[in-house]
């Protein structure tokens, strides 16, 4: 990952198995490497995971796009990078 990345090109976080605070720590690390309005699509099992994460969107400046149920169990988040000012 480099800050060069295309905010059109979506970021695959596999945070499956991780629990709190984990899933948002890789989010985290992967908006600072990226630019403005990547989209981070990030799979988790916590249960936790995409209250944690909708609220660190918040915090940080990021959006909340959407939380979508998998057949295999987990969920897949989408929330889109805010500017590099946001996440200190």
């Amino acid at each position: 990952m480099t800050s060069e990345r295309q905010a059109s090109t979506p970021l695959r976080i596999d945070a499956r198995d991780l629990l709190c605070p984990e899933p948002v720590r890789q989010a985290e690390l992967a908006a600072r490497q990226v630019g403005p309005g990547t989209l981070l699509l990030i799979e988790v099992t916590d249960p936790a995971a995409p209250l944690d994460l909708e609220a660190w969107c918040l915090r940080r400046g990021h959006t909340w796009v959407e939380a979508r149920g998998q057949a295999n169990g987990s969920t897949t988040l989408s929330i889109r990078t805010g500017s590099k000012d946001s996440t200190p």
